[in-house]
């Protein structure tokens, strides 16, 4: 029987980068400029000191916003069963919500509000890959592809983050039922993402031929992936996808 995927397991480190417990990088302090007098000095170390200042309490902001975004996203659903104690809102304040569609709304707003206020952010960047990601969970998949791919766009080259970006718009193009735009998602994961996503890419790529009725060719590559990577974390799942199509296929 086909284990059965939570939200939690979906969210391991193994499967995705836990980027929301990466630390941000801090921009290089504004020069302190020499003038000619005391007086001048002076003031435009003041200026400098302010401006200094004044950016690093934004980005502070901007980054505890994208916490309270990740933990809202991570919070345990209220549960009628468990002990109404156990549902008060945990010490960082953030709320519970009864629903998955009530708490993945609640994400959403909160990364549109950090957005708003903080624009030109690394955190505000990296912040949609938590909104895509509740939009998945929303079954609003175009929406989801287009967070994705702007996150892309304004990506460094080698950026850790877009091997997820990546892995998630395939899995988005693939719940719309694109699947041609999903394998393309998924190979150009597999050329960028180093070889910690190359054989997770693999093996969307041949699920998706599955789905488009050429089980040769992903056979192929599942046996590819056995081969190459004999103790690969997706052999026992490449075994019971290589029996299915023995079923289904023979041989």
């Amino acid at each position: 029987m086909a284990k059965r995927y939570t939200r939690k397991a979906q969210l391991q480190p193994d499967e995705f980068v836990s980027f929301w417990q990466r630390s941000y990088e801090v921009l290089s302090p504004y020069g302190r400029a020499i003038g000619f007098a005391t007086f001048g000095a002076l003031a435009v170390l003041a200026i400098s000191w302010g401006l200094d200042h004044f950016f690093t309490g934004r980005r502070q902001e901007a980054t505890a916003a994208m916490g309270r975004a990740v933990r809202l996203a991570l919070a345990d659903l209220i549960s009628e069963k468990s002990d109404p104690a156990h549902n008060d809102p945990p010490a960082e304040e953030v709320p519970r919500y009864k629903t998955e569609k009530e708490r993945s709304e609640a994400v959403i707003a909160e990364v549109d509000k950090l957005r708003r206020e903080h624009k030109a952010s690394a955190a505000a960047r990296e912040s949609l890959l938590t909104k895509a990601r509740a939009l998945h969970d929303l079954r609003r998949y175009s929406e989801a592809i287009v967070a994705y791919q702007e996150f892309l766009k304004a990506a460094e080259p080698n950026d850790p983050l877009a091997r997820v970006a990546r892995e998630g718009l395939g899995l988005a193009f693939e719940a719309e039922g694109n699947l041609k735009e999903a394998v393309e998602a998924f190979r150009a994961l597999e050329s960028h993402g180093g070889e910690a996503f190359r054989d997770r890419a693999k093996f969307a790529q041949a699920r998706l031929l599955v789905k488009q009725k050429e089980p040769k060719a992903a056979r192929a590559i599942y046996q590819e992936i056995l081969a190459k990577s004999p103790e690969s974390p997706l052999r026992d799942s490449i075994q019971v996808h290589l029996a299915a199509l023995n079923e289904t296929q023979g041989g």
